[in-house]
């Protein structure tokens, strides 16, 4: 790797009127270095399958396609890799572990069928558990840089298990501090979009709408190659703010637009968390600020 993440700030106005309060938006922008294919960090992800009674036909057919083809993007002796499917009932297809035998995991996913029900909270809880076993998130690489740690949800259904948001919102925040980040693949017109963005944006990641299920080999395979570019896990930015300035809310204007969840503040130094470090996938952050009214001068 070469060099560090370089961050620029910019404010969008240089003078502010006297004596009255105002708003300032403020752009950052993160700049990572580039990398070489060899510094890649391992990968340890868990796939997280609906297969509730909605998936039937084409939409089970094609995920299961699309895990199978996921397996050449994982570098065996190096990366991990498990599969949590679920319905009313959460099972462990395939136990998280360094993959040696890509048959044995193809084999179990194409024993997946339907059954009724969607408790993806169990789900998600399983696949937290499967990830906690393969490597202990504390641990880091020799390079001081953690592994890679995603869950990866393939749904296209409503949740019946009657968590509410809160309750997912609180799970998402523990799966964040664990240093994982969820991916969601959300089929069709009728999957909860707000929970999806609710708990990608809580751990740092990312959801996609698909709609035709053929779709969902070509987005997987290039996630999990995204993911091979990732420098730094779960960032976090510290700012410190003049006194009686305040952080009224923060925004991820690019790759990708989300709000910035979970913002927490100690005096005068706000703490935001970031989404993964992906080397020359630059980050630009927008976050409205406002500042008490002041006297006049600098």
């Amino acid at each position: 790797m070469d060099g560090k993440v370089a961050l620029k700030a910019l404010l969008n106005r240089e003078y502010l009127p006297v004596n009255k309060s105002s708003i300032v938006y403020l752009i950052s922008e993160l700049v990572p270095p580039t990398m070489n294919s060899e510094e890649a960090l391992p990968l340890n992800c868990c796939l997280l399958i609906d297969r509730s009674l909605s998936m039937y036909g084409e939409k089970l057919s094609e995920a299961k396609k699309a895990a199978k083809e996921a397996l050449n993007h994982l570098v065996p002796g190096k990366d991990t890799a498990g599969l949590v499917i679920f319905a009313e009932k959460t099972q462990v297809l395939f136990q998280q572990k360094t993959l040696t035998d890509y048959k044995a995991i193809e084999d179990k996913i194409e024993e997946i069928k339907v059954s009724s029900g969607t408790s993806l909270y169990k789900g998600l809880e399983a696949a937290v558990e499967q990830l906690k076993k393969a490597a202990d998130p504390g641990n880091k690489t020799d390079s001081g840089r953690r592994v890679v740690q995603n869950i990866i949800l393939i749904s296209d259904g409503q949740p019946t298990d009657n968590k509410t948001n809160d309750q997912y919102r609180e799970l998402s925040k523990k799966i964040r501090e664990a240093g994982i980040t969820i991916i969601a693949l959300g089929i069709g017109a009728d999957y909860n979009e707000d929970l999806l963005a609710l708990i990608t944006e809580a751990t740092g990641g990312s959801w996609y709408h698909i709609n035709d299920p053929k779709e969902i080999r070509n987005i997987l395979s290039n996630t999990l190659q995204n993911q091979k570019t990732v420098l730094f896990v779960k960032p976090e930015l510290y700012m410190r703010l003049s006194a009686g300035v305040e952080l009224q809310e923060g925004f991820r204007t690019s790759p990708e637009l989300n709000k910035i969840s979970d913002i927490t503040r100690e005096e005068q130094v706000y703490k935001v968390p970031l989404s993964d470090v992906k080397a020359n996938e630059p980050q630009t952050l927008v976050f409205k600020l406002t500042v008490p009214a002041r006297n006049d001068g600098p």
